[in-house]
C-alpha cells in the first residue's frame, strides 16, 4: 500500500508545474519528442544523431559536461543502430536501456554513458520512460516512500548488470504513480511531474 497522500502530492505537483520553469521544460520536451517521433531512422542526419546522443543540451534532458559522449561523436552508423534500439517500443524501457548498454559495450565504448541511453529512450517514449532528471531522482528510498515493494536495486547498477527484470517493474510503478496523481494531464506534463515528484517525497521525509 502506498504511503503517499495523493491529494497533498497532487496539489504540490500542480503548484510546481504551474511555474514558468516547469512550463518551459514541458514545452521543450514536447517539441523535441514531436520533432523526432515520425522521422525514419534511416533519414536522420548526422547532426540529428548528434543531437540525440552527443549534445549535452537538448529538449529531453540537459547533461553536465562530465557526461560528454565524445567517443561516439564521429560514429554515425553506430548511433543510428543505437537509435533503432531506443525506438523499439515493443520492448519495455528497462529492456531497451539494458540493450543499449550491451550494444555500446560491444562496440568498444570504454565507459557506459547511462544518461545518454536514458535520454534517447525517453525521446521516443516519454509516456513510459523517465527523463534523466527523473531517472536520477527516483532512488530506492524515494520509490519505497511512494509505496513500491519490489527490488530497490539502483537503476544504474541494474542496467549495467543486464537486469531488466528489476528495471521494468520499478519504472512502470513510477509511471503508474504519476498517472494516478495527474490523471488529466498529457504525457509531457506527467513526464515533468515525474521529475518533480522526488522533491515532494524528500520534503515529506524532512518534515516527518
Amino acid at each position: 500500500m502506498t504511503s503517499l497522500d495523493d491529494s497533498k502530492a497532487r496539489g504540490w505537483l500542480h503548484n510546481r508545474l504551474d511555474q514558468a520553469a516547469a512550463k518551459d521544460r514541458i514545452a521543450r520536451l514536447e517539441s523535441t519528442c514531436n520533432e523526432f517521433a515520425d522521422k525514419p531512422i534511416a533519414q536522420l542526419t548526422e547532426r540529428e544523431l548528434e543531437r540525440i546522443w552527443v549534445d549535452l543540451n537538448n529538449g529531453v534532458s540537459d547533461l553536465p559536461s562530465t557526461s560528454a559522449n565524445l567517443f561516439n561523436a564521429n560514429r554515425p552508423e553506430i548511433l543510428r543502430s543505437a537509435t533503432k534500439i531506443a525506438q523499439m517500443l515493443t520492448d519495455p524501457p528497462g529492456t531497451r536501456l539494458v540493450k543499449l548498454c550491451q550494444f555500446f559495450r560491444a562496440n568498444r565504448e570504454k565507459y557506459n554513458q547511462l544518461p545518454q541511453y536514458v535520454r534517447a529512450v525517453a525521446l521516443y517514449d516519454p509516456a513510459n520512460a523517465p527523463t534523466v532528471t527523473a531517472y536520477r531522482g527516483l532512488t530506492g528510498a524515494v520509490l519505497s516512500a511512494l509505496g513500491y515493494t519490489g527490488s530497490l536495486t539502483a537503476w544504474e547498477i541494474a542496467i549495467q548488470a543486464g537486469d531488466d527484470s528489476t528495471l521494468n517493474p520499478a519504472i512502470a510503478f513510477a509511471f503508474e504513480t504519476i498517472r494516478r496523481l495527474l490523471p488529466d494531464s498529457d504525457i509531457y506534463v506527467q513526464a515533468i511531474g515525474l521529475e518533480l515528484l522526488p522533491g515532494y517525497v524528500k520534503d515529506q521525509m524532512r518534515s516527518a
